[in-house]
């Protein structure tokens, strides 16, 4: 599998959009048929600790943070600002987030397509952070990350979006009521997502594909756009939306 895309929803409480390549023989012949899924699992913590790790690249490579700033100042923005979506090549990475400006409004934010060639002094944290994203990522359509219902219920508190109840207010049940609330909170707010190991896999997705014959095992210049019920290669865009 090789992921190209990943955008998450609702800070990954609501899932993901990926966007990911698999090798197919079709009539004798290696196709690389591009596939999108849309899990609604909420992400492990991994996943979301790595994501939080590219705001200071987004910040820094769209001029709002700089070397000789205070660490105060920065420390500010980075509560501020959020990445949610990656995208990456063998030759670029796109980062996509956006950063508050005034109380509850915000501003989009999307990079350029970085390369190693415009001497970013963060490009390979960059790179070393989106490869190790991929493999999350595998991980998690894959299943083999679990996480549960009070993991993502103490999350969702620690990012601000519990209404009125707080952490603490959390950590002062007793166990049993701890789950029980978290499961309802799930359920209030991801819908029909639920989160016990018997049932992690059972997800909604939609999988989308489209097919170029290729060498097997050369994905150096791929560069299609899969479109819903279309089979023909369409060639990305600069600055494509996430």
């Amino acid at each position: 599998m090789n992921i190209r895309k990943i955008v998450l929803s609702e800070d990954g409480f609501k899932g993901a959009e990926i966007h990911y390549y698999n090798e197919k023989e079709k009539n004798g012949r290696q196709m690389l048929v591009l596939t999108k899924e849309y899990p609604k699992n909420p992400i492990h913590f991994g996943l979301e600790k790595m994501f939080k790790d590219l705001r200071l690249p987004l910040l820094e490579i769209c001029g709002f943070v700089t070397d000789d700033m205070d660490k105060n100042v920065v420390a500010q923005m980075l509560m501020e600002t959020k990445v949610f979506g990656l995208e990456i090549d063998s030759e670029y990475v796109i980062l996509s987030g956006e950063k508050e400006v005034f109380d509850g409004k915000y501003v989009k934010l999307k990079t350029c397509k970085l390369q190693e060639s415009d001497n970013y002094e963060g490009f390979d944290i960059v790179r070393e952070l989106a490869s190790s994203i991929q493999t999350e990522t595998d991980e998690y359509l894959a299943g083999t990350k679990k996480v549960d219902d009070l993991e993502v219920a103490i999350r969702y508190l620690e990012a601000g979006k519990g209404k009125g109840v707080t952490l603490e207010d959390l950590n002062n049940m007793p166990p049993e009521q701890q789950k029980e609330w978290a499961t309802k909170l799930l359920e209030n707010n991801f819908g029909s997502v639920v989160m016990h190991s018997t049932e992690f896999n059972s997800v909604e997705e939609t999988e989308i594909e489209q097919a170029e014959e290729i060498q097997a095992g050369d994905f150096s210049n791929l560069n299609v756009v899969a479109k819903e019920e279309i089979d023909v290669p369409v060639n990305e865009e600069e600055g494509e939306e996430f």
